[in-house]
């Protein structure tokens, strides 16, 4: 797999950003739970488990991925990630 993270984002953002790299055919996953929300009935707070949660996506590449699928995948991620930075800067 292949993550990276973007810092300060909300769970809107994430799923937008997640959505527009998808519709490109990108395998792209967000959906990561903090753990402890299923602990105690959720009186934990752990702001930096939650926090990642918000800002990381994974890249699904495994055995049968080809480099040539991820250099194809790289343009599509790259144009949503400028498009978004260009929409936060306004």
């Amino acid at each position: 797999r292949a993550v990276f993270r973007l810092p300060g984002i909300g769970w809107e953002d994430q799923a937008t950003l997640a959505d527009e790299i998808r519709s490109d055919g990108v395998p792209l996953s967000t959906w990561y739970l903090p753990g402890h929300w299923f602990l105690d009935g959720g009186d934990t707070v752990m702001d930096g488990a939650e926090q990642l949660s918000r800002e990381v996506f994974q890249l699904w590449i495994d055995e049968v991925t080809t480099e040539r699928q991820i250099r194809s995948w790289a343009p599509s991620v790259k144009k949503v990630l400028q498009s978004f930075a260009r929409r936060r800067a306004t």
